[in-house]
């Protein structure tokens, strides 16, 4: 699979089935080893798949259903600040570009061909998720504020913050 992404660096489709064979297969792979050998070696195959990704989120920044994929690939290698950092930028990203919410979800954004409204609680709770991990516990509660604002159409309410 390498090599037809080496063709094509810029293939969106290749790149994420790329990723999610990394992903798949990883996980079978890490398990096994995990029972033979040392827990370096199991960290191996979700690394590939993180850094497949990485490669996706290049192309497409800010696409929910690709950060979909990743919590569990950061928390196996412990890149708890990167998924932090990645996921935090994707929800400035929504809330700027649709500042009235999900209302209109699935929307494309103005001048934009790969960016969709699908950001959810789901996400919302990811991001917590980092951030506890993080030891940032008023980051938590402010994300989770700003985040239900904004998924309920209120994004607009700041007085709430004071």
């Amino acid at each position: 699979m390498r090599r037809v992404v080496a063709v094509d660096p810029n293939d969106v489709n290749l790149l994420w089935e790329h990723a999610m064979m990394a992903k798949e297969f990883g996980e079978d792979e890490a398990v096994s080893v995990r029972l033979t050998m040392s827990s370096v070696f199991s960290e191996v195959v979700p690394r590939k798949a993180l850094k497949a990704f990485r490669r996706v989120l290049q192309i497409l920044p800010h696409d929910m259903n690709i950060l979909a994929e990743l919590p569990p690939l950061f928390a196996s290698c412990n890149a708890i600040q990167e998924g932090a950092q990645l996921f935090e930028a994707a929800m400035e990203h929504h809330i700027r570009t649709f500042p009235d919410g999900p209302s209109k979800a699935g929307q494309q954004a103005a001048g934009s061909s790969t960016t969709q409204n699908n950001m959810g609680i789901d996400f919302i709770i990811n991001l917590a998720d980092f951030k506890i991990l993080l030891l940032e516990y008023e980051d938590v509660i402010n994300i989770v504020r700003r985040g239900q604002r904004w998924l309920g159409g209120r994004s607009r309410e700041i007085y709430w913050d004071m």
